[in-house]
Parts: C-alpha cells; sequence; structure tokens
C-alpha cells in the first residue's frame, strides 16, 4: 500500500465511506484489491509492529487489511499463490532443499514426555470446559461429534465452535453449539475454483478470505469465553481446534489452558511423505518434510498482520514478531500436542513423530437411528442388485451441468444401476432414466451398506466410512488432501488410480469403477474394513487429550482426586491451587491473601524454546530505549530553559541527553538479560472475597481446614 499526491482532478469515491474526493487529497492505494480509499478512512485503522525496537504506525486497508509499506510483502504473497496449481496443489523443487531441517525427537525426549504423560483413568480428570474450534465442511466437522459424545459421557461440558450452517446438524447430537465466522461453501468454493490465472482473479478471493481471517479471530475468541445462557459465566478450560482456524495457539496463550490440535490428515512435519497440499513425485525425504513449513510459512505470509492486530488490539498479548522469526512454526517449536483422526491401517504413524503426535483412528458417528429413508429410496433398493453411489459431498464446481453430464455419461456406459448425490456439486440431470435415483441427502453409514462400490471425491469422513463397511472406493479429487487419500488408497492396493477432476472423462471414470469391481480390490477391501472396525479412535483420542493435561497444575491442591475439582484461584501466600468451593471456605477467614485466576500452561514461558521470545524482549527493550533517549531529550530542553549564555545551555542539553540514554540502555540491556518476560497481561487479581454465611455442612467445613493446615505445616517444614 502507498500513500501519494496526484494533480490531477479527477473525482474518485471512495468505496468504503462513499465520499467524493479527487487525486489533489492524499489518498491511498491497496496493492492488493487495488482499491483507493480517502485518507479519514484508512486513518482510524492504524496499528502499530515493531520495527529493531521502534514501534511504527502502519495503516491498514479497511478492505482486505493489508498493512501500509507491505508492497514487498503483499507481491511475495502473490508469487506464491501463483505458483499454486488449480488443483489446490502447490509444487517444491531440489532448490528447496537448501532450507535446515529439525532433527527428529530423540529417544530421552520421548521417554521423558512419557513419564510426564501417563494414562490417567477417567474419573480422575477434573470437569473441563472442552470448546472444539472447527473451520471446514460437514466432513470436517462429523467426526468431532464423535469424539465430543465421549468427553460428554466423561462428564465434562463440551462446546462445538464452528459455522452457521453446521447449527442444526451439531445440536441435532445434542452437543452445545456455538457459531463461528465463515461459509463452508465459499471456503470450498475458493479452494476449488481456478481463479489463479490473473492477478485480479486472485486478489479478489484472497481479499475476501483475508475479511473472513479477521472474523474468525473475533468470533472463536467469542467461542472460548461468552456464555449461551447469559446468567452462567463460561470461559474454556480447554481448547481443541483444526489447524484451518489458524486461532487455537494464540487463544490457548491468552487463557492459559491446554491446547490440542487435532485434523483429518497430516499437518506434522516428516521425511515419510509431503504434505498432502503438495505435488509428491520424486520428493526426496529433506523436501517431504521442508513441504509442510513452506505451507504453514505461506497462510503465515496472508494471515500474519492480521492475527498480529487481533493479539495485540483483542487479546491484549504481544504480537509474534514477523514471519522471520518462526511465527509459521509455532505449534512445532513449541511441542503442541496433535491428535489425528484416521487409522494407521491406512497410514501409520511416521517414526520421525514425537510422543506429542498421536494417531488415534477414525472418529466414527452412528447416526442411523436419527434418519428414515424415503419410501422411494428403498424400493429402488429393493428393485435390484446393488448400486453404485456417486456423490461428491461438500464440493462447489464451477460448472454442474457440465459434471452432471460426465456422471449420467459414465452411468451409461457402464450400464449398472445408481444412486447420485446431488450435494454442493448440484447435479440435476433433466432426465432421470430408471436405472438411476437422484438422492438429495443421506447418512453414509446407513447408505453405504447396501451399495457396492462408491465414488466421492476423497475427503477423510467419506473414505474412511466407505472403507468401514468394506465397500470398493473411486475417488476423483478436487484440492488438497483428496489426492492425498487417493494416492494412498491406490498405493495400497485398495482402489484404482485417482482421476482428478481437472482430467475426468466419462472414459476415465466408467474404466476406474470397473477396476474397482474386481474380486481382488473387494478381498483387499474387506482386509482393511476387519481393522477398522476393531478400533475406537473417539475413545482413543479422548485418552490422549486427557494424557496431555497438565494436572499438577489444574487439580485443586485440597479436595481428593476423585473429586474432579478443577483449580480456579491460585494463591500467593499459600502457594496453593483452589477449586471455587476450597477457596470460598479458606479465604473468607484469610481475606488479606493475593488470589490470582489460576493459569494450566504458561505458554509464554515454553517460548523459552523458541527465537521469538528473545526478539520479543529485544523490540520492547529498544522501545524503552527510544521511549527514555527521547524524554532525555525533552528534559534537556526543558533544563536550558532560563540558563544565559550558549556554553551552560549547550552543557546542560548534553548532561540531560546522557543521563535519557543512560536510562534507555540500562533498561534495555536489563530487560534482555534478566527479563525476557512476557509483556502480555498479568493474571488477573481477584477481589478479597466478603465476609458471608458459608452453606457448608459442618464435616465440610472441618474437613477442608484439616487438609488446607496439614498442607501448610509440609511446606512451613
Amino acid at each position: 500500500m502507498k500513500q501519494f499526491f496526484r494533480s490531477s482532478s479527477k473525482v474518485l469515491e471512495c468505496p468504503n465511506c462513499g465520499v467524493e474526493f479527487t487525486k489533489e487529497i492524499c489518498r491511498t492505494t491497496c496493492n492488493r484489491c487495488r482499491n483507493v480509499f480517502c485518507k479519514a478512512c484508512v486513518e482510524p485503522n492504524k496499528v502499530f509492529l515493531p520495527l529493531f525496537g521502534w514501534r511504527r504506525a502502519h495503516c491498514v486497508c479497511p478492505n482486505c487489511y493489508l498493512i501500509i509499506s507491505s508492497q514487498q510483502q503483499s507481491q511475495s504473497d502473490i508469487k506464491l499463490f501463483m505458483d499454486a496449481v488449480p488443483d489446490g496443489l502447490f509444487t517444491m523443487s531440489p532448490n528447496d532443499e537448501q532450507q535446515q531441517i529439525e532433527e527428529p525427537p530423540t529417544d530421552e525426549e520421548t521417554v521423558l514426555w512419557e513419564q510426564h504423560h501417563p494414562t490417567i483413568a477417567n474419573h480422575l480428570i477434573p470437569k473441563l470446559r472442552i470448546v472444539i474450534i472447527l473451520v471446514g465442511s460437514h466432513g470436517d466437522v462429523q467426526p468431532y461429534i464423535g469424539l465430543a459424545k465421549e468427553l460428554l459421557a466423561d462428564g465434562h461440558h463440551v462446546r462445538i465452535a464452528t459455522h452457521e450452517h453446521h447449527r442444526k446438524f451439531v445440536l441435532s447430537h445434542n452437543v452445545e453449539y456455538f457459531p463461528i465466522a465463515g461459509d463452508p461453501a465459499e471456503l470450498m468454493e475458493f479452494m476449488v475454483e481456478n481463479q489463479l490465472n490473473s492477478v485480479k482473479g486472485f486478489t479478489n478471493k484472497v481479499t475476501k478470505h483475508r475479511q473472513w481471517v479477521r472474523e474468525l479471530c473475533d468470533s472463536s475468541w467469542a467461542a472460548c469465553t461468552t456464555a449461551i445462557n447469559s446468567h452462567v459465566n463460561f470461559q474454556a478450560d480447554a481448547i481443541m481446534a483444526n489447524p484451518p482456524s489458524f486461532v487455537g495457539v494464540h487463544l490457548a496463550e491468552k487463557l492459559s489452558v491446554p491446547l490440542l490440535m487435532t485434523f483429518t490428515m497430516p499437518w506434522t512435519p516428516t521425511t515419510e511423505f509431503p504434505s498432502p497440499f503438495v505435488k509428491s513425485p520424486g520428493m526426496t525425504p529433506k523436501l517431504n518434510y521442508l513441504s509442510y513449513s513452506t505451507l504453514d510459512r505461506m497462510i503465515w505470509l496472508g494471515i500474519s498482520d492480521i492475527v498480529n492486530s487481533w493479539r495485540e488490539e483483542s487479546l491484549k498479548i504481544p504480537p509474534v514478531r514477523t514471519y522471520n522469526f518462526r511465527g509459521h512454526k509455532l505449534l512445532n517449536d513449541l511441542k503442541v500436542p496433535f491428535v489425528y483422526c484416521f487409522s494407521e491401517a491406512l497410514l501409520p504413524k511416521p517414526k520421525d513423530w514425537g510422543p506429542w503426535a498421536y494417531v488415534s483412528g477414525f472418529y466414527f458417528l452412528k447416526s442411523t437411528q436419527q434418519w428414515e429413508p424415503p419410501e422411494a429410496l428403498v424400493q429402488f433398493l429393493e428393485a435390484g442388485p446393488p448400486p453404485i453411489f456417486i456423490g461428491f459431498g461438500s464440493i462447489v464446481v464451477a460448472d454442474p451441468e457440465a459434471l452432471t453430464r460426465l456422471v449420467m455419461r459414465t452411468i451409461e456406459i457402464l450400464g449398472c444401476r445408481a444412486i447420485v448425490q446431488q450435494g454442493w456439486a448440484k447435479i440435476q440431470p433433466k432426465k432421470i432414466p430408471e436405472n438411476v435415483f437422484l438422492l438429495s441427502a443421506a447418512p453414509h453409514d446407513w447408505l453405504f451398506p447396501h451399495v457396492s462400490v462408491v465414488v466421492h471425491h476423497g475427503g477423510a469422513g467419506t473414505t474412511s466410512t466407505g472403507l468401514l463397511f468394506g465397500r470398493p472406493t473411486v475417488i476423483v479429487p478436487f484440492f488438497g488432501d483428496q489426492f492425498f487419500w487417493g494416492a494412498t488408497l491406490a498405493r495400497m492396493g485398495i482402489a484404482p488410480n485417482p482421476v482428478p477432476h481437472s482430467q475426468l472423462t466419462p472414459e476415465k471414470l466408467a474404466h476406474a469403477i470397473r477396476f474397482a469391481s474386481t474380486p481382488e480390490i473387494f478381498r483387499a477391501t474387506q482386509l482393511v474394513q476387519q481393522r477398522l472396525s476393531s478400533e475406537n479412535g473417539a475413545r482413543k483420542g479422548a485418552e490422549f487429550f486427557y494424557r496431555t493435561l497438565p494436572l499438577h497444575s489444574m487439580r485443586c491442591s485440597i479436595c481428593p482426586s476423585e473429586a474432579r475439582a478443577l483449580a480456579k484461584v491460585d494463591c500467593a501466600e499459600c502457594k496453593l491451587l483452589f477449586c471455587s468451593d476450597c477457596d470460598l471456605i479458606i479465604h473468607s477467614t484469610h481475606v488479606n491473601h493475593t488470589r490470582a485466576e489460576a493459569k494450566y500452561i504458561r505458554w509464554e514461558e515454553k517460548r523459552s524454546l523458541w527465537f521469538g521470545k528473545t526478539a520479543n524482549a529485544f523490540a520492547d527493550g529498544g522501545s524503552n530505549l527510544k521511549s527514555h533517549v527521547g524524554e532525555g531529550w525533552v528534559n534537556a530542553v526543558n533544563a536550558t530553559q532560563g540558563i544565559t549564555g550558549i556554553v551552560p545551555g549547550i552543557l546542560k542539553f548534553v548532561e540531560g541527553v546522557a543521563v535519557g540514554t543512560k536510562e534507555g540502555v540500562s533498561t534495555t540491556v536489563n530487560g534482555v538479560l534478566h527479563g525476557r518476560e512476557y509483556t502480555g497481561e498479568h493474571a488477573y487479581v481477584l477481589p478479597p472475597i466478603s465476609p458471608r454465611k458459608l452453606e457448608y455442612t459442618d464435616e465440610a467445613l472441618q474437613q477442608t481446614w484439616a487438609i488446607y493446615d496439614a498442607l501448610m505445616d509440609s511446606k512451613a517444614k
């Protein structure tokens, strides 16, 4: 973005406020969305970013949030995205091998992690308020209903925060729902459509996506802190999030709560295979590993300015200091636990993943009891041999009519019976033959046992459900991980090679379906079915989540473990953690104690593993240096007032500057060497408890005080 003057008197209209202005007036042009704004609309959006310690003001585009003076970064973003291909994948070359990869975890690290995270019985876990933040289509949300039900059965309060489109689905399973920004259909269109062939098409899409990112940040923060019932306070005690939500690690840092990342596809770097979003022919182990950080860095380049301004303005925590200071590697540097809900029957856990990355198995959700099939569908199934199924789920295509013609022509070539699901692809033939049943929607776990072959886009959820019921699969990938799962199944010998949508013809699709219908593919699929049927991924996912919890800082110090009491208060004098009841009992007497909200994980301290913490110290120390030196100059000028003579005035001025510089340098050095202290908000100090009559039994009061006195005596010794 840049500001400039022009001598032309051409009248322009600001797209943000509608006010007309001429080019003689200072105006601002955004290099990404190419909109021209009046100065009044840009100035109020100023943010402050550090530059070698100095906090420099930057204006922000009110349309796409691009920061002024970021022209070079904007061009880098465009180059990165323009290197992408229409199917949603990007390529890597041998030149990228010049980057360094990190060493895999040592045996000592693995053993140490296992010792600190033992398996814990469910009845000893404190009752938690868990928020699961999910961005994506139906297939990205459905698995986590199964996980939510496991957590609910263990007595926790579970809330799923996802798009408004999924509200009805989540609530139908009696799981609490909270809306976050984003339309999954628009997100899918953004991924699928080929709009990267021109800068204009690219910038229009990215502009809209960046606007959504800021809305996602704000709505996700509300999901973790807003009560649905206005009479009850709510704040998340633990967070789960999938990587496309972007916000998990930032919310966990602000709330000081545990974070578990989770996804349906690999996201942790490994040398064994590349990122699902990378073209893989001829990839070396090193390129495989680097493909993950390349993807993360590409995402971070596009959203870092939005996320940092949100951290400062809304969360009141320091920004992640530029993408060069490993902002795109936060999850890996902090060793955030990661659970993957796919099966090792399809993809074994890589050997270079640490113990904090876990493959649980698929989260299957049984929903047949809540769905009654239409009578016409039942009659069609009973009228002949099992049909094939063709459906592309949540995929949005640019030309539904062309896809419809292709599907119908394929069925005509095969001469078979078929169930065609309309889906978001809007498959709608003008004439439906007798051997075809057009279906609007149906639960796959009800439908797939009644078909012979399933043809779909290759989403992890649809792929796993088809294999769970032993149905041969044909994958037509459109973007991203769909190519990955298609290639994985073909490599295992349980599916033909995937047929990309961009190369799809009726003849190719018919050939793939015939291949999938062979006895060899059927027998191989049955073997995978047997293994998947024996797994309980949702239960294993819940148990791994419990293992990652820092229970030493989450349990009440007074209550026994069986009480499942969650610590809410940290007392500085007692050096103990208290649940709400024990806090009320003890501190109704010790009213002068300093009490603060309990913090379960101090992510800012974990950043000692991350260079960004040192960068924060230098940047904030530099700010102190600037302010103290500036103050010294001001004091020096003021001190010269009333002094007669040039030499005394100069001497007094130099003395003031010297004092200010000394204080600035001293503050900077002390901050870097001794501190590297976290610059965010400190724990909220709670007000003293007002005297009141306690509504507890005498036995409960005596027992609480007895345990408290015993703990304090042991500390005194």
